[in-house]
């Protein structure tokens, strides 16, 4: 169970059709819990954001927009637009956010990463007159080379106040960390659950809509989860068997 005023924001990574969006938008909306949906549409289809907005009660958000962030607003795709992460850097985080807020439309900052990522996103966030929300992941990683964390408190976290970004480093991480090597990903398969039982076994992370032949969240009952190496003799016989055949089926 969620607290009161408790919001979730659900990204469907802009793959979908107006046809196939409309349908689930309406059960979500049904739900105190969602406080905005992102990218629920392919980003070049103009008139499907705007029809799904005109026919939406939660709030739209655009990540990348493909018209460079202004072309968007003045077709009226989206409510609110993120700005930083993966879309043009700080300086135009900078412009397009001083933009929005000059016409009066939400801004979420996002830069994932750890302790000094979030601060950075947060003095962004306190100079951009109408962001909304930050998305960082600080919390996902186990090492930080923070001395301490930015604590949250009723889902707000101050602007650090200290020079430079506000937060203190520690070195002696960063130089452990410096000489880490590239992470391995490890052996790993998917699993595909089927409505009707049967189980799908795949290299990696499959594409759903082409496995299936129908666009993601169309056919109810799907599961899907990544099977990494356990070490055990199941394993390295499916593992074998996918190698060989591409995928398996049981």
């Amino acid at each position: 169970m969620a607290p009161p005023g408790f919001k979730m924001q659900y990204d469907f990574n802009s793959n979908r059709t107006l046809a196939t969006v409309l349908p689930i938008v309406k059960q979500l909306e049904k739900s105190p819990v969602v406080g905005y949906i992102e990218d629920p549409l392919v980003l070049s289809d103009v008139e499907g954001w705007r029809r799904l907005r005109a026919q939406c009660g939660v709030p739209l958000v655009m990540h990348v927009p493909p018209l460079g962030g202004l072309q968007e607003v003045v077709q009226g795709m989206a409510d609110a637009y993120i700005v930083a992460e993966y879309c043009g850097g700080f300086g135009d985080a900078l412009v397009r956010g001083l933009a929005y807020g000059k016409a009066n439309i939400q801004v979420v900052v996002q830069l994932t990463g750890g302790t000094l990522a979030k601060a950075l996103a947060l003095h962004l966030a306190a100079v951009l007159p109408t962001a909304a929300h930050s998305i960082n992941l600080d919390d996902q990683y186990e090492e930080d080379a923070a001395r301490q964390r930015i604590e949250i408190v009723e889902g707000c976290s101050p602007v650090p106040e200290g020079p430079g970004l506000g937060v203190e480093v520690d070195e002696a991480v960063i130089a452990r960390l410096a000489q880490r090597g590239p992470a391995e990903i490890p052996r790993h398969l998917g699993k595909l659950r089927l409505p009707d039982g049967h189980v799908l076994y795949t290299a990696s992370i499959p594409p759903i809509d082409a496995l299936t032949g129908f666009a993601e969240g169309t056919i109810r009952g799907l599961s899907f989860e990544v099977w990494n190496d356990d070490g055990s003799e199941e394993f390295a016989r499916m593992y074998g068997r996918v190698e060989e055949d591409g995928s398996v089926l049981e």
